[in-house]
């Protein structure tokens, strides 16, 4: 279990470890209000759900392989939730694509890094010709 408590349907239990959880996500803390609506966000995702993300085991490298879209892959260098290597791994998997890292970011770039976020988008955007 990621945290105890994290698949718990007791509210309060829950609500514990979703808190300990979104604290992992940024790499500075979230303001308060955006850390509660983010909590708020989180606690509707029923803990079965929960349980059913993080227990799956999934392969996609021969999915990954066989993509042909454009792709841009977006990493924050200080995730401690889905580490680097991840990315790393995605990368070797899609050659075509484009990664962009961010430093100083941890989970959640377009939350944390806005500005930045939308223009690597964007800039990805124009490249594209479907």
């Amino acid at each position: 279990e990621v945290f105890p408590g994290f698949f718990s349907t007791d509210f309060a239990e829950g609500s514990a470890a979703l808190q300990r959880f979104i604290e992992l996500v940024p790499y500075e803390p979230f303001e308060t209000h955006d850390f509660y609506c983010i909590l708020g966000y989180n606690a509707v995702t029923l803990p079965a759900s929960r349980q059913g993300m993080f227990s799956r085991q999934l392969d996609n490298k021969e999915l990954m392989k066989s993509l042909t879209i454009p792709t841009l892959i977006v990493q924050g260098n200080d995730d401690r939730l889905v580490l680097p290597a991840y990315a790393d791994h995605i990368a070797r998997h899609i050659s075509h694509a484009k990664r962009v890292d961010y430093p100083n970011c941890g989970h959640a770039p377009f939350a944390e890094m806005p500005e930045r976020f939308n223009r690597d988008v964007t800039e990805f955007m124009k490249t594209v010709h479907l």
